[in-house]
């Protein structure tokens, strides 16, 4: 039975951390998007902590987790950003590590 139960955590875990933008950005405190997500599965972590996944991350993993989301919206909306995207156009490149700076997760 403890088989059983350890593979439904791990599927779990993985669905959360599926539902996460992989950005390892550790805004939420933990070194990355899978950490996070076993905090919420096996430490009941809140699930409001991902800003760059905005509302949208929220409302999946409160679906994934069956909680409410309602009581986190308001605050995840003034805290949230503007998605971005970067695009380094290597040919064009002069080294100048503006982008380094920019990149939350040091890509």
């Amino acid at each position: 039975m403890t088989d059983a139960k350890n593979t439904s955590i791990e599927v779990r875990i993985e669905q959360l951390n599926a539902a996460l933008p992989q950005t390892q950005c550790r805004l939420c405190t933990y070194d990355g998007c899978k950490p996070y997500a076993e905090a919420i599965v096996r430490d009941n972590e809140p699930i409001n902590l991902c800003l760059p996944g905005g509302v949208r991350g929220l409302k999946r993993l409160a679906k994934l987790t069956e909680q409410d989301a309602t009581p986190y919206i308001a605050e995840l909306q003034n805290e949230e950003k503007p998605r971005m995207r970067a695009v380094v156009r290597e040919d064009e490149c002069i080294g100048c590590v503006k982008c380094i700076r920019a990149c939350p997760v040091d890509a």
